[in-house]
């Protein structure tokens, strides 16, 4: 049950192979009309129902009268509802009072090792930095149990899998509405080619004898972007703001800014703002590099660890060590960390370019760690075998296995 065009956490799940995916019908649901931006056979039964953080909301803001009403139908629909956490961040995007009508939660991205951290305020959304500290309490607490349905799931990085790019693009030219147009199957084809292509030439870009020092080119979604700039100033290399966008985080008022704070950000931005690039050329552009920073976004993790890993620079990013990830990211072996207030910043920059061992060992191990992990991935996708939902996309006990 995915809602918006946008629900990355969707359009990964929707790649996994051996599984048929339907959407409910808005009349099992007693609903009028419901999103399938995917273009999904409609179905009145399932045996499993992936429900989306992004679908719950727009049921919670459209029917707020009819939730419990609902979800009664679904229950009735389907052998199980499993809570598909489509959050940026390491948060839980699901209220406690929703777990209890859950039956497990897959929580992309990671899961925070200690376990009562969901319930304090932590994480990049919020402002001050305080990733891990237990320092203000929700006002809303998750009980126990409820916590004990949580399973890991896959990080963001899964969107730059080739196969799971193709598996978008296929969707594209049939029943999905994701993108403002059709996407014809010569365009498909022809991306998935340039794919494959940027992909083989990032693998073979020398780490050695680079002549940039520090990349960090990227939209403004979090106010710390700014800061990590500010801070990277005198170093070589390609840095800046290529887009500002609607929504920045690290404020009191995360996804609710007010249009004189979003103003005031801008201009403080302002400096930084420079023209954006193709996918390619960014890659191409990042592949020159000795380091790349990758400061949080709408959440802690993002894409473009991957992508500075893939192209093969050091990897610089805010610590990571208290939460668990499907693909590890690890201070001195792929990553070099710094504090969550970026106050480290630059002295971690300085240490990896003063240091050509540590850094091409980072950078080398960054690299083989990702292709390992994607190779991994990639034989599940290419070999399209009929696979349990559990082994797919992170559960631990089988709740669902396709008959073979």
């Amino acid at each position: 049950m995915a809602a918006f065009s946008h629900d990355w956490a969707a359009s990964i799940v929707l790649a996994t192979p051996g599984i048929e995916f339907v959407s409910l019908s808005p009349g099992a649901m007693t609903l009028t009309e419901s999103p399938n931006p995917f273009g999904l056979p409609s179905a009145e039964t399932a045996d499993v129902v992936l429900l989306s953080t992004l679908w719950y909301d727009w049921l919670v803001r459209t029917q707020p009268d009819r939730v419990a009403e609902v979800f009664t139908q679904i229950e009735r629909a389907a052998g199980a509802i499993v809570g598909l956490d489509a959050a940026d961040e390491f948060a839980l995007s699901f209220s406690p009072d929703t777990f209890s009508r859950l039956a497990l939660v897959l929580k992309l991205q990671g899961l925070y090792r200690d376990r009562d951290l969901y319930n304090y305020e932590v994480g990049a959304t919020y402002p001050g930095a305080l990733w891990s500290e237990k320092r203000r309490p929700r006002d809303q607490r998750y009980r126990t149990e409820d916590l004990e349905k949580l399973r890991l799931s896959v990080p963001c990085i899964m969107l730059d899998l080739a196969g799971v790019r193709r598996v978008a693009r296929r969707r594209e030219g049939t029943q999905a509405r994701t993108l403002s147009r059709r996407m014809p199957d010569a365009e498909r084809m022809a991306r998935n080619t340039a794919d494959a292509l940027l992909l083989e030439a990032l693998a073979r870009a020398p780490i050695a004898g680079r002549t940039r020092d520090v990349h960090c080119l990227m939209q403004l979604s979090h106010v710390q972007r700014i800061e990590a700039l500010r801070l990277l100033a005198g170093f070589s290399g390609t840095r800046g703001l290529s887009s500002i966008r609607e929504v920045v985080m690290g404020t009191e008022f995360r996804w609710n800014l007010p249009v004189q704070i979003h103003d005031q950000i801008a201009a403080d931005a302002a400096p930084f703002v420079r023209p954006g690039m193709s996918r390619t050329r960014f890659m191409l552009d990042l592949s020159r590099h000795k380091v790349g920073v990758a400061p949080t976004g709408f959440g802690e993790l993002g894409q473009r660890h991957a992508a500075v890993m893939r192209a093969g620079a050091a990897l610089v990013c805010q610590d990571l060590s208290h939460v668990e990830m499907m693909f590890p990211i690890e201070h001195g072996r792929n990553a070099r960390f710094c504090r969550p207030d970026l106050s480290d910043l630059r002295a971690a920059v300085d240490e990896l370019l003063g240091d050509r061992d540590l850094r091409r060992s980072i950078a080398h191990e960054g690299r083989r760690s990702l292709l390992e992990w994607s190779a991994h991935w990639k034989q599940h996708l290419d070999a399209g075998v009929r696979r349990p939902l559990s082994e797919a996309i992170g559960l631990r006990e089988p709740i669902y296995a396709p008959p073979t």
